[in-house]
């Protein structure tokens, strides 16, 4: 598997964590954009074949927030990403303050971290 399919198993746990029908973050106005993506290529993987990705919150700002990310393979870690995300206003097509609402509960998964098994095909 190449670089582009680690991006996109990385973009699977992202949206969980963000975009939780359950309980979404985002207002119906508003939608999260990636600002900046650094991906880092640790081994390689091979199909078929299942991993781990692991997804916390590593920062809030006012405006913004910063995701870090492992993607494992046979408990060996095969990739990490960094992903700086935005909150945009949809109608005005802008960044956008973060609700206190949302920043108090992003900065309770500071302390925990998502993980979900994913089986690419």
């Amino acid at each position: 598997m190449n670089n582009a399919v680690f991006a996109v198993l990385l973009e699977t746990s992202r949206v969980e964590v963000l975009c939780d029908p359950a309980a979404p973050l985002a207002e119906a106005s508003s939608s999260f954009a990636i600002a900046r993506l650094a991906l880092g290529s640790h081994s390689e993987i091979h199909w078929p074949g299942t991993v781990l990705i692991g997804t916390r919150v590593a920062t809030v700002g006012h405006s913004s927030m910063t995701l870090e990310q492992g993607l494992f393979r046979l408990d060996r870690c095969v990739a990490t990403a960094e992903a700086a995300i935005v909150l945009m206003d949809e109608a005005a097509r802008k960044i956008a303050i973060t609700p206190a609402p949302v920043v108090k509960r992003l900065l309770s998964l500071t302390r925990e971290r998502t993980s979900q098994g994913v089986n690419p095909r």
